[in-house]
């Protein structure tokens, strides 16, 4: 009897087990019925713009940009997840970063037998640059259950779930991760301000993909099962098991407060205050900026901007920026434009920017700022429910078909002769960090052959510096009195080493760059074949100046064969020597 009351026991507690462990995966799978896979849409122009720059870069020696440009085309994707807005209506809530410069966007939802309820080309209601929240509206009709905010504190070691479809290889793939949170108040500045708001540190799974997914606690009180936490925006890749969350009282407000108040987005006049901050910053906040610049304006600056930052920014901001292209390339150009924006203004007395006039047009308002003793005109367009730039400064475009035929015209009458050289692919351009070449080095005066290495970075277009290591015969004198050689003179191939300066001017001819250099070179000999009980110590430091040509082959993204010549004259304390230079080497890593 008692072994069948234990054994009894023993299968009530399995089932029980066996209960609790069904539980997860159950909630797991009705989850889906509240997150959703979500992917933008680019406009056509942007679609067109960004075809046009890949071709652009691409010829230009910029191949790795050009193909992240091409994936970016392809397509990507985030989380998000049903939400009612105060209106009633059914909404899905993402990151910002998700949808950023998307025209729309497309949500789908993954059913059970692996198939998804699809829903295409959803206006994007508002966003918000800096909590990194965007709003989707669904269609009118839509009857799925939504999730509701969680808005009170939470605490250390309180369990949490992420949901979401992040990727494996290219496919979204559902995932649902348990954690607990970390650090209820986090405070990142390089995440979200601390004035605006703290955020979530917690270790439920989370990788690329899981965007906008949201962050959830167990409430039995909801038909999910759930209530929402946080958003899922960030994940720290130098530490393990440690993700970020936009906590739902702060998304709760704005969104709440952007359905009800739909005006509230439209006041231009708060807009262009905080333009001005961001603009005075001294801090090289330029990426505050980038939130100002629509997608209009990129098509304006062609991608310059971009190309100026790669060649002329310090490595800092430059790396930045590259690093954000690769991400998005429309979120990278509209950064180089804020940088420009930033740089020119600040040179100015930047400290006097404030708005001269604004006047309502039928697209947008066309506003004047003061800066200093000049005025800087721009015209701002609606974008994803805030007001943004189309015109600033030198950026400008005609908008009528009139005004265009005459833009061309003036542009064709001052120099239109000069852009379609660009776009033929002349320009001054060196696309690569780092040249390696060597080859023999030919003298003059009919001595040995000797040899030439040098390793150089390019800092930018004209200007490089390295080290080398150069090989040619030196004269020695025989001097010992009791030499039978006494008063000789013998040529000897000595070895030196240094310091090479190079001036360069790239002109990039699509795959081919043709560049005349000139080098100046310091350095000491460290290595010569003579018989030092025999022979006069020669000299110990070498100076030499030269000029040639160097012919570059762009033949992939990651390196480039460049073949050249060039005539050095070596200065020594007894002597001058000429060499001819024929050299082969790489150029590698772009900028």
């Amino acid at each position: 009897m008692k072994s069948s009351i234990k054994s009894n026991c023993k299968k009530a507690v399995l089932s029980v087990i066996l209960c609790l462990a069904a539980t997860v995966p159950l909630f797991a799978a009705s989850m889906k019925d509240y997150v959703c896979i979500v992917s933008r849409n680019v406009s056509d122009d942007s679609k067109k713009f960004l075809e046009e720059y890949r071709d652009s870069i691409k010829s230009k020696g910029y191949t790795s940009y050009a193909n992240r440009i091409d994936s970016y085309l392809n397509g990507s994707f985030g989380s998000g997840f049903i939400y009612y807005g105060p209106d009633k209506k059914p909404y899905v809530v993402t990151n910002r970063h998700v949808v950023s410069n998307a025209l729309t966007a497309d949500v789908k939802f993954e059913k059970e037998d692996g198939e998804y309820d699809e829903y295409k080309q959803l206006p994007i209601v508002t966003v918000d640059d800096v909590l990194d929240v965007a709003v989707i509206a669904l269609p009118a009709g839509f009857n799925r259950t939504g999730l509701v905010f969680r808005v009170n504190p939470l605490t250390e070691g309180d369990d949490v779930w992420s949901a979401g479809f992040p990727a494996l290889g290219d496919k979204a793939m559902w995932q649902f991760g348990k954690g607990i949170v970390t650090n209820p108040t986090a405070r990142i500045k390089e995440l979200l301000d601390p004035n605006v708001s703290t955020i979530i540190q917690h270790s439920a799974e989370i990788d690329s993909g899981n965007s906008g997914g949201p962050l959830l606690m167990k409430n039995a009180n909801y038909a999910a099962g759930y209530a929402v936490v946080g958003i899922n925006t960030w994940k720290a890749f130098y530490r393990q098991n440690t993700n970020f969350a936009i906590p739902a009282k702060v998304i709760k407000n704005y969104i709440d407060t952007s359905l009800t108040n739909k005006n509230t987005s439209q006041d231009i006049t708060s807009r262009l205050v905080a333009f001005s901050k961001a603009l005075k910053n001294s801090d090289q906040n330029y990426r505050d900026l980038s939130f100002f610049v629509s997608n209009d304006m990129l098509s304006l600056a062609s991608g310059d901007a971009f190309i100026n930052v790669l060649k002329k920014a310090p490595t800092e901001i430059r790396s930045e920026i590259v690093y954000i292209f690769i991400e998005d390339p429309l979120e990278g150009l509209k950064c180089s434009i804020a940088y420009d924006i930033w740089n020119k203004m600040h040179n100015d007395d930047v400290a006097d920017f404030s708005v001269a006039s604004s006047e309502k047009t039928d697209s947008g308002y066309n506003v004047k700022f003061n800066v200093a003793e000049d005025t800087v005109e721009s015209t701002w367009v609606m974008s994803q429910g805030a007001w943004r730039l189309k015109e600033f400064g030198d950026y400008k475009a005609a908008d009528s078909k009139a005004d265009k035929t005459a833009s061309k015209d003036k542009q064709k009458a001052s120099g239109e002769k000069a852009k379609s050289n660009k776009k033929s692919g002349v320009e001054i351009s060196n696309p690569y960090l780092f040249t390696i070449t060597g080859g023999p080095a030919f003298p003059t005066n009919g001595q040995k052959t000797g040899f030439d290495i040098s390793a150089l970075y390019m800092n930018n277009d004209y200007f490089g510096f390295g080290l080398f290591i150069h090989n040619e015969p030196i004269a020695v004198k025989y001097s010992s009195t009791w030499s039978s050689n006494y008063g000789k003179i013998e040529y000897k191939n000595t070895t030196m080493f240094g310091f090479d300066l190079r001036v360069s001017v790239p002109l990039n001819f699509n795959f081919i760059i043709v560049e005349p250099k000139a080098d100046a070179r310091l350095g000491m000999i460290f290595a010569a074949n003579k018989d030092t009980t025999d022979q006069t110590e020669t000299e110990m430091f070498y100076l030499g100046i030269g000029g040639g040509v160097d012919v570059t082959f762009a033949f992939s993204r990651s390196f480039a064969i460049v073949c050249g010549v060039e005539y050095l004259y070596s200065f020594y304390k007894q002597e001058k020597i000429g060499d001819v230079i024929a050299s082969v080497g790489l150029k590698f890593v772009e900028r």
